[in-house]
């Protein structure tokens, strides 16, 4: 049996919970979806893009129930100013 230590296991849980309360569904398309920040550093200039990355394979259960750009006939950048979060939310 492969034990994990108290830690490990805290953490997952914590990426659980994170996953549950940034990713959402959209009740137009019927996916789901979740905002992305991906930093990248190239010479020394450190840079964030965000985009909107979907996911067919995710239930919908206990998910926030919020439409994406694409039902919205919104442009990404605003959509993504408006719902970006990546904490908790309770």
């Amino acid at each position: 049996m492969n034990r994990r230590s108290y830690k490990e296991r805290d953490n997952s849980n914590y990426e659980a919970m994170l996953a549950d309360s940034t990713i959402r569904y959209c009740t137009g398309c019927r996916m789901c979806w979740e905002i992305v920040k991906e930093v990248s550093n190239s010479y020394g200039n450190k840079s964030a893009n965000k985009y909107v990355k979907f996911y067919n394979h995710i239930p919908s259960w206990g998910k926030q129930k919020l439409k994406c750009f694409h039902c919205l006939k919104m442009k990404v950048e605003k959509f993504v100013k408006l719902y970006y979060t990546r904490k908790l939310i309770k």
